[in-house]
């Protein structure tokens, strides 16, 4: 995923006209516990756990 629209954080009538704001993101992609036997199954799974740095995205309203 590169990209996520639509994401309601805030409605925008708690935010202020002409302020600064800061958004923070990170990403986190954690590996699913299998049952029993399927982890021999899908060997890849592991490939799925990942982390992204802090984004960070300055923006006025």
């Amino acid at each position: 995923m590169t990209q996520v629209s639509g994401l309601a954080l805030i409605p925008l009538a708690e935010l202020t006209y002409d302020q600064a704001y800061i958004l923070q993101i990170k990403v986190r992609l954690a590996e699913k516990k299998w049952p029993l036997g399927l982890n021999r199954l899908l060997p890849f799974r592991r490939l799925w756990s990942f982390e992204t740095d802090w984004h960070r995205v300055e923006f006025r309203y």
